[in-house]
Order: C-alpha cells, then structure tokens, then sequence
C-alpha cells in the first residue's frame, strides 16, 4: 500500500486555488486566467484569477496542483506523469508566444483551461486581445469613470464568476 490518497490531493489542491483566488494582485504580481472545461451543468466555463509571489510560484501550480482541483488520482504514479508532462510544457514558456499555452491547453482540456498568464501591471496596458477584453470590460462595469486601482483590483477579483 503506497499510503496514495487521491481524495486528500484533490483537497490540498482546492487549498491551493482558494488561496491564490484571494490573494491580491498588488502584493502577488504574477496571475493567470482559467476557467472550468467542463459542460456548464458541471460548472464549466467559470473562471477567475490567481495570483502568485513569482512566475515559479505559478508555474509550480500549474504543473502540480492545478489538474487534481478538477479530478481524482487513482495513484501517485498517475499524478506524477501528469505533473511532468505539464513541467515539460511549461520549460518552453515564453510569454511572447502562444505555442506553449496552446500545448498546455490541449494537455487539459475537459478539465481547466488557461486564458492568460502575465503580470498584473501588463494586465492593465498590454495590447494583448485577452487584457484588452478585460480592460473592455472593466470600462462598461465602471460607472464612475474614476478607474483607479482600487476599482481595478475589485473588479478582477469577479471577473469571469
């Protein structure tokens, strides 16, 4: 008996999301955008940011906890292949490309996928079609046309629930 519990995986990783859900965007710079890939009766298609100390801190959930949010490892060797696999994808990040985002969505697809992976000032001012439909977004939900930071932050923390 490994001691392997798949159940108590799913757990922390869920641990892990809630965490980096709430976390503000100011203090940990590096988010990512993903949503739910799954049929909207399951709860598919919601999504939100996470936030993160670091690219690392990121790229280390990514590879490791984000697929047991969303399913059930029958044993440890199972969650390991699918750890490496998605490490393997993530060593040819580059931000300025959309290979790598698209290999690492077609490894998840039915569980999560990934929209955006930046730095939350490039959130704000970068031209990328992803930010500037947020930033579209964020113009139509703000009625007081202040768009200050604060307003910014309040905003991302529901965007896509």
């Amino acid at each position: 008996m490994s001691g392997f519990d798949g159940e108590a995986l799913t757990a922390q990783a869920l641990e892990q999301l809630q965490a980096s859900v709430g976390r503000d965007p100011r203090d940990c710079s590096w988010g990512l955008f993903a949503w739910g890939d799954a049929p909207p009766a399951c709860g598919g298609g919601v999504g939100a940011f996470q936030w993160f100390v670091s690219q690392e801190e990121l790229m280390a959930f990514i590879s490791e906890w984000s697929t047991p949010c969303f399913m059930t490892f029958d044993d440890e060797a199972e969650w390991r292949d699918q750890c490496e696999r998605l490490r393997s994808i993530l060593g040819g990040w580059n931000q300025e490309s959309a290979a790598p985002l698209t290999a690492l969505n077609a490894e998840l697809k039915g569980l999560l996928q990934i929209d955006w992976i930046g730095g939350f000032a490039d959130l704000r001012n970068s031209q990328d079609r992803f930010c500037l439909r947020v930033q579209g977004a964020f113009a139509e939900a703000d009625p007081t046309g202040a768009d200050d930071e604060e307003a910014w932050v309040e905003f991302l923390e529901t965007y896509g629930l």
